[in-house]
């Protein structure tokens, strides 16, 4: 398989949204936007929408496929004569094109009526292209390489018990799939299938080429996230252990900090789940996997510095891999390129900006539309106070009626308030004003 990627996906009656377009770059893409304009909510749509993909193969269980539930639909609240009417606005439709071996495959996924009826309230719609490469996948399966599919929600930490580990049972192509759409997903699964690797090689007496490169996978992207070289990884009682070579410093993954954590667990995630999914590419199973990855939060638990790094971070670690992340953080932004951008807002934009050319104070106030973002909040504030202040002195001086004297005098008292801790800002204020009385 030479690639696997999202195009586009079209929106109807989906939890806040009646109706929304985005298109996709195949590469990395960043959705942003103020809480409340809906990222996740696009990014469950887009799980909903590679679950009609894996709904496709018949020996995948339901509960991988992530499908439209009575929750996910929109929903209009009206007051009609004194009462609060719900009304459910359907059908919810969840559509959009994979390219799939530079093929175009379109995938529909619908829900029709609000009872939970498993016969009729969704229904899918599958073109041929589809149901071909279904077809050559089943019939050659051998020698397919199968995508990575997987959704990574705010709700994901590594676990934090270790002294017992999910019982790896014998493993086919397709568990590569299992739980791929759970955005909390659970990494104790990665523990599990990385222990019974190691114990398959002891025994053999050999390397396992597809533990060797997931192994490499997840040392050299803890490398790059702490300037160190990661000498070692393996399993130790229950655990994931890593050295350092130049400290020769021992660090069990459990006692490093959640950012560290959160981006190890989706590493190896994604590596082990390519590893059960092409286990014929061998050493090559990382760098030759297609697919597409969803990760809400990206920055979630990270310092700037690394928020800064981590897309290209994956992008590098993971070529031929398709991400699509959501973010508030300006130093995310930063890293991203022409049309890798979508804006939520009223026109839901596809920026074509090149953030990687801009300041993070550019960002701020041209992309996310902070006004002036090199100062802070109350001093902002204090200098729109000052001016309106200013403007008061203005009319006080002439206004003879004197009513309008004392509720003007009123509102200059009232708006300096709140910054009576201020006393050099206060003190000028009020020089200003006796000055003018």
């Amino acid at each position: 398989m030479t690639n696997f990627n999202i195009k586009n996906i079209k929106i109807q009656n989906y939890k806040k949204y009646s109706d929304l377009e985005l298109i996709f770059s195949n590469r990395a893409n960043l959705i942003i936007g103020e809480n409340g304009t809906g990222k996740t909510s696009i990014l469950d749509a887009l799980a909903t929408l590679l679950g009609g993909y894996i709904q496709a193969f018949k020996n995948i269980g339901t509960g991988d496929r992530h499908s439209i539930a009575k929750k996910d639909i929109k929903i209009d609240i009206q007051d009609i004569d004194d009462n609060i009417v719900v009304k459910y606005k359907l059908p919810v439709i969840i559509s959009g094109n994979l390219d799939v071996n530079k093929n175009d495959i379109f995938i529909e996924r619908m829900r029709r009526q609000v009872k939970n009826d498993t016969k009729t309230h969704l229904l899918k719609t599958i073109n041929k292209s589809l149901i071909d490469y279904i077809t050559e996948i089943e019939n050659n399966l051998d020698d397919i390489t199968l995508p990575i599919i997987s959704y990574h929600g705010t709700g994901r930490l590594w676990e934090q018990e270790y002294k017992k580990t999910s019982k790896m049972e014998k493993l086919t192509r397709f568990d590569g799939y299992k739980d791929c759409l759970n955005a909390k997903s659970n990494y104790r699964n990665f523990i599990a299938w990385f222990e019974k690797q190691e114990r398959n090689a002891f025994n053999l007496r050999k390397e396992i080429p597809i533990l060797e490169a997931v192994r490499e996978c997840v040392k050299s992207f803890i490398s790059q996230v702490s300037k160190q070289e990661v000498e070692l990884f393996i399993y130790r009682e229950g655990d994931l252990e890593i050295k350092f070579k130049d400290t020769e410093k021992r660090e069990r993954i459990s006692s490093l900090s959640d950012g560290y954590r959160n981006l190890i667990g989706i590493v190896s995630d994604i590596a082990y789940r390519m590893a059960i999914l092409n286990p014929h590419l061998g050493k090559d199973v990382v760098s030759k996997t297609p697919g597409v990855v969803l990760v809400d939060e990206i920055d979630l638990h990270l310092h700037p510095k690394w928020q800064r790094e981590v897309v290209s971070l994956f992008k590098n670690t993971f070529p031929k891999v398709q991400f699509i992340f959501s973010s508030h953080s300006p130093f995310v932004i930063q890293s991203m390129q022409k049309n890798e951008i979508i804006k939520l807002s009223e026109n839901n934009q596809l920026l074509g900006t090149d953030a990687t050319l801009l300041s993070i104070e550019d960002i701020s106030e041209k992309i996310q539309d902070i006004e002036l973002p090199q100062i802070s909040k109350r001093k902002s504030e204090m200098l729109k106070v000052a001016d309106k202040y200013l403007d008061l002195l203005e009319k006080l001086e002439n206004k003879s009626d004197n009513e309008e004297l004392e509720n003007i005098k009123k509102e200059l008292d009232k708006l300096i308030e709140p910054f009576e801790d201020n006393m050099a800002y206060v003190a000028f204020l009020r020089r200003k004003r006796l000055l003018r009385e």
